[in-house]
């Protein structure tokens, strides 16, 4: 009965637990901060800074009330990310699944940074499709004029090459700023980087799959894909992304310590761009100077990719490239990530 009057006290809040909650904000009863099924119904609470010390504590105020113990969150629950925070208990569950690179943090993390772009939009996230499909169809109309090429052709070729070009390199460009921006959990819990990372490609990943639509597009009514293509092509795809993680990751902690290098990458990428076979044909240039384009990793990575799902024939080099890419990607992650590591929180 005490328990039930403390309840109902105006100045407090109850949460689905049980727990009598002073001076917080509370998250509950709504669809964008329900937890996930796997979860209790429980209320996500955090930290009011304002609030006095001695109100922290349930009863321990001047009416003489016995208090209880300490409501206060722990250095890991404060100042965390609110829309994570909304999604996941905040608890040592929260802090343990990021430390292992748990799907359900990564997927609440990843996810809700597509959302909060198209928030109150009635397509939402569609909108990247129908950018992506103007775009695309305003360049074919263009370009195939110029190269003198059929448009169904070309749509089918620039389609491919600029989603999955988009995904690749959307990656690398936009990472470096992903451990700055969120430097709020790095400052007060021990959480690996990596984590970071993980979310961030899995954000990308998602684009990438509402991008797909296109290319079904394609294969129905452009150009039909084989088997054979179809597999070839997944498997670039995945030696690709084993190739982006470890860049992603350097790209991202050098960037904490040499803020300069989030200008000079992103101006890398608009030249790359321009040099990478994503709106030209590989087949116009001479003979002698084509396998010298594969030497650009993004190229073979295209054409792993594109040109299998297409058809072309992939070459050689390109495979030699990715391989290389890989070795000594990871070999730098190897050597380097433990130092990177030990120090990041300083920089940040």
């Amino acid at each position: 009965a005490q328990e039930r009057e403390t309840r109902t006290q105006p100045n407090g809040a109850a949460c689905d637990s049980g727990h009598h909650v002073a001076n917080r904000t509370t998250f509950e009863d709504s669809e964008a901060t329900r937890p996930f099924p796997s979860y209790p119904r429980v209320c996500c609470v955090l930290d009011s800074v304002d609030a006095p010390a001695s109100r922290r504590f349930h009863g321990a105020s001047s009416r003489g009330e016995r208090p209880a113990r300490d409501l206060r969150p722990s250095r890991k629950e404060r100042r965390l990310p609110c829309t994570l925070a909304r999604r996941v208990v905040l608890d040592d569950r929260y802090v343990n699944s990021i430390r292992k690179l748990n799907w359900l943090a990564i997927h609440a993390y990843g996810s809700q940074r597509i959302r909060n772009r198209y928030v109150g939009s009635f397509l939402g996230e569609f909108w990247m499709v129908i950018t992506t499909v103007l775009f695309i169809g305003a360049v074919a109309l263009v370009w195939s004029q110029l190269w003198g090429t059929p448009i169904d052709t070309y749509f089918a070729y620039f389609a491919g090459g600029y989603v999955i070009y988009q995904f690749i390199a959307g990656t690398l460009s936009t990472s470096p700023s992903i451990i700055a921006s969120d430097a709020r959990i790095y400052k007060n819990a021990r959480v690996s980087p990596m984590f970071s990372v993980v979310a961030h490609l899995y954000t990308n990943a998602m684009t990438f799959a509402h991008n797909l639509v296109i290319l079904v597009l394609v294969g129905l009514f452009v150009t039909p894909f084989t088997p054979g293509s179809l597999l070839l092509a997944f498997t670039g795809l995945l030696v690709s992304i084993l190739a982006i993680i470890p860049v992603t990751y350097l790209f991202s902690m050098l960037s904490v310590r040499y803020r300069d290098l989030i200008h000079l990458i992103q101006i890398i990428f608009q030249v790359l761009f321009l040099i990478t076979p994503v709106m030209w044909q590989v087949d116009r240039m001479p003979p002698d100077l084509q396998a010298l384009v594969y030497l650009n990793p993004l190229a073979a990575m295209l054409n792993v990719t594109r040109d299998a799902l297409l058809g072309i024939p992939v070459h050689g080099t390109a495979y030699a490239s990715i391989g290389a890419t890989i070795a000594v990607s990871w070999t730098l992650y190897a050597m380097s990530h433990r130092r990177l590591e030990k120090d990041f929180a300083v920089w940040l």
